[in-house]
């Protein structure tokens, strides 16, 4: 029996997370600093205390724009997305002793049940928003969304917003938003580069495969995705092979984007080595012919079904403490 390769994907990342496999914080082409979750986020509730003194205690959260919301006894807004509780402690202190006599601030971070989601979409199983409450990495979540596609090219991409996951270092790095790219061949042998953390507000996406397109005399015409190099000989394999009626001689491949007439390829002297095994580019289409059937003389007409975005209404699930 033929093994499935959504299973095997599934089974290869299970072996590393079994393996403890994790990136380095030092490592600077993915992560450029560890992502820290004791910052203070979007989303956060945030508790002040003036030790000594009710009524100028405060309870709230960030204003879009990052600052503290709505806290009457600052003269000036306060921004304070991204700081430590003692950092925002110091700050407080610093603004607060123009109105109070040498006061003692103790912040503390009460809920953050509402950080933004971490979002997968793309080929995988399960696209889902994850709910972040703890470090977690890519090779977790792609698990927990039940593995890869099969449509799944050899690419993942990671958009992360500026500010939403406090990565990046210094307050000008965290503000800027940027692109990982992670090569799930690296993962999948257990690179510890290819395996960054996740941060709240994270757009992660597995890139589908680029499609290749076979009809006439093959087992299943259809729709190929690409991953790595294909050649004629490869999709043909991968369309379940050649049926009796096929004519292995005088097969085509149009090329999109060109005007040139389609190129007509032996299949017969390629499995002997006699011809090269020509390279399929995605969007090829290959026509292999039958005997008894007229043959087009332009490429033949496949509708691609529009994909169009995912859309975001995806479940959610919390990755805290309890599913570690």
């Amino acid at each position: 029996m033929r093994p499935n390769p959504i299973i095997q994907n599934v089974i290869a990342i299970l072996v590393l997370a079994t393996l403890g496999v994790s990136a380095q914080s030092g490592t600077r082409t993915i992560d450029e600093i560890s992502l820290d979750y004791s910052r203070i986020h979007f989303g956060d509730r945030i508790e002040v205390d003036i030790v000594g003194s009710l009524q100028d205690d405060w309870s709230g959260s960030l204003s879009p724009e990052g600052f503290l919301s709505g806290y009457q006894l600052l003269d000036e807004p306060l921004y304070a997305l991204c700081m430590t509780t003692d950092e925002l402690s110091a700050a407080l202190t610093e603004r607060l002793s123009k109105l109070l006599k040498s006061p003692e601030v103790v912040v503390r971070i009460t809920d953050k049940t509402n950080r933004p989601p971490a979002v997968l979409t793309g080929a995988v199983r399960s696209p889902r928003k994850f709910q972040i409450r703890r470090p977690a990495r890519l090779q977790e979540i792609l698990i927990l969304a039940g593995g890869l596609g099969d449509k799944a090219s050899g690419s993942v991409q990671i958009y992360r917003p500026g500010g939403l996951s406090c990565a990046g270092g210094d307050a000008v790095n965290r503000a800027a938003g940027r692109f990982i790219d992670v090569e799930i061949a690296k993962l999948l042998a257990g690179s510890p580069e290819a395996n960054p953390e996740i941060g709240s507000g994270d757009l992660v996406t597995v890139l589908e495969a680029s499609p290749i397109f076979i009809v006439g005399g093959v087992a299943s015409p259809g729709q190929i995705s690409t991953r790595g190099d294909m050649t004629l000989s490869r999709v043909i394999d991968s369309a379940g092979g050649l049926l009796s009626s096929a004519e292995p001689t005088r097969i085509r491949v149009f090329r999109r984007g060109t005007s040139d007439a389609p190129v007509e390829y032996n299949l017969l002297r390629i499995r002997a080595g006699s011809d090269p095994d020509p390279r399929i580019d995605a969007f090829d289409v290959i026509d292999v012919p039958q005997r008894g059937r007229p043959r087009s003389f332009t490429s033949p007409y496949l509708r691609e079904v529009p994909h169009g975005t995912p859309s975001l209404e995806l479940p959610v699930t919390i990755i805290d403490w309890t599913n570690k």
